[in-house]
Formats: structure tokens, sequence, C-alpha cells
């Protein structure tokens, strides 16, 4: 079976054009970073965002060291705070009492977020909480293991 000239070009400049897409998506300049607290990560927001009273928070650890490296942190004391509120919201579980958030360990009394990152590379971490009041644009976000993210731009 011959395949056109034509036909190999064209689906060139599409993976090309899909490849400079993606590669867009990924290289999108992050909400916020902060250090974790022994230093070995840099962790990105890269999307927090309200859906259908939902508001999920999408994080990328970046290991900074030169060996594989676990980016761990209890759960349960995740938690953003609207300050003009006065209020602090919880992370989210499902009704089988399993956190709304990846990836997650879970032992005989707590759960924790736990990555295992490569020397230098990255991993995607999420989690979900209550969406704020309606008018909230900025929470002050708090999870072990990571220096707080004040007044992070929230979008819905």
């Amino acid at each position: 079976m011959k395949i056109s000239k034509c036909f190999i070009l064209c689906l060139t400049l599409v993976s090309i054009l899909l490849l400079g897409t993606v590669t867009r998506t990924f290289a999108a300049d992050p909400l916020q970073t902060q250090m974790s607290l022994d230093a070995a990560f840099q962790v990105d927001v890269l999307k927090a965002k309200v859906k259908d009273d939902v508001l999920t928070v999408t994080m990328m650890l970046r290991n900074t060291t030169d060996k594989l490296t676990e980016f761990t942190g209890v759960i349960d004391e995740s938690h953003y705070i609207v300050a003009e509120k006065n209020k602090k919201f919880h992370a989210l579980k499902d009704s089988k009492g399993k956190w709304l958030a990846d990836p997650v360990k879970y032992g005989a009394h707590s759960a924790w977020y736990s990555s295992r990152v490569p020397a230098k590379g990255k991993s995607i971490i999420w989690i979900r909480f209550p969406a704020p009041p309606e008018g909230v644009e900025k929470v002050d976000l708090s999870m072990q293991s990571i220096v707080p993210f004040d007044s992070l731009e929230i979008s819905r």
C-alpha cells in the first residue's frame, strides 16, 4: 500500500501543531510557586479552579535534588482560608470516606498525599475542596510540607 507524500506531509504538520499546543499547555506560567519545607521541591500551583461548587487545586512538584525523593504530607491538614470571611475550608472526601485527591496513600489512622519523584523530575498532585463563597477571588492555601500559598488566585 502506497501512502501519498501529501498525506504524510499533512500528518506531520498536524503532529507538529498538536505537539506545540501540548508543550504550551505544560509550559504555562504557574499561578504561584513555593518551596517544600525541606527545600527538596519547588511546588507550582498550575490551576485553582471552581467548578460545580468544588475548588480543584492542581500542582506540579519539581524535585530539585539529584536523587529520587518522596514528597509527602498529611492530607487532613490541607485547607484554605478566606481571610475576609474568617473561614477555613478543609479537603473533601467522597461518600466512602476517601479523599478527593491524588496520589493518596492510606495508613491505619491517617492518609497522606505522596509522590515519588525522580532526580530533577516532575510529578502532578491534585486536591479538591469545597468552593469558596461567590465573589471570593483569592484564598490562602496551606498544605503540610509546603510553605503556604498566600493570596492564591482562583478562577470560576
